[in-house]
């Protein structure tokens, strides 16, 4: 898990213009800290931590688009989908 000396590199930061909002230029900014030093401890957190979202969240969790269209429908069909049913996006 230590970061390797001969590999590592710092995180790059970038941006990627959001060019469907009108009247400003907003930017999306990228890291891409692929060989970062945190990158070890980020692979071992995630193993320890996978199963336990996905036990917990994953059924709430969508993954693409088409899921998200199965799982909206599967919502209806249960009468689920109500006026006050909240919708939540991030991207990690």
């Amino acid at each position: 898990m230590p970061p390797n000396a001969t590999t590592i590199k710092l995180a790059h930061l970038y941006f990627i213009p959001k060019p469907h909002k009108v009247d400003i230029l907003p930017l999306r900014p990228i890291v891409s800290s692929i060989r970062a030093a945190a990158t070890g401890i980020s692979h071992f957190l995630d193993k320890i931590i996978r199963s336990l979202y996905d036990r917990i969240a994953k059924p709430t969790t969508f993954s693409n688009d088409i899921d998200f269209v199965r799982q909206l429908e599967q919502f209806r069909d249960a009468g689920r989908l109500l006026p006050t049913t909240l919708f939540i996006t991030f991207d990690v």
